[in-house]
């Protein structure tokens, strides 16, 4: 049985797993942004994983989660300004160690139905971070 191994960053947390679902791809890392896994909706900041890492996707709708990462060595989860790529000074970095994670983004539920193509539902939207 694996213990649960998670790391909060603000509105991410990363999950330690045992693998990542087959259909998942993975991103072509070219650039530092590359390695951007969530992007912060009220500034232009974002969380990003760096070091000697993987980063897949899967664009399946069936599965909640669609990041996953490989951290091989040297891993940070850090919280960085989108264009200079420079610390935010709002959330501490994170050493993530080896092994395989999937990215979870907080949800907050609406409970009052908001009505969509006539039709009225209740939604999920990401937490601004």
């Amino acid at each position: 049985m694996m213990k649960n191994i998670l790391f909060r960053q603000g509105d991410v947390l990363l999950e330690k797993i045992k693998s990542i679902p087959q259909k998942s791809k993975k991103r072509d890392i070219k650039t530092e942004k590359d390695h951007l896994l969530v992007t912060g909706e009220l500034s232009n900041h974002g969380h990003f994983i760096t070091g000697n890492v993987e980063v897949y996707e899967n664009e399946s709708e069936d599965e909640p989660v669609n990041i996953y990462i490989q951290a091989i060595e040297g891993a940070s989860l850090q919280h960085l300004n989108i264009n200079t790529m420079k610390w935010t000074k709002e959330h501490e970095s994170i050493d993530v160690p080896e092994g395989k994670y999937k990215v979870i983004r907080q949800i907050e539920f609406n409970p009052y139905p908001v009505k969509t193509t006539g039709k009225k539902k209740r939604t999920f939207v990401f937490v601004a971070d």
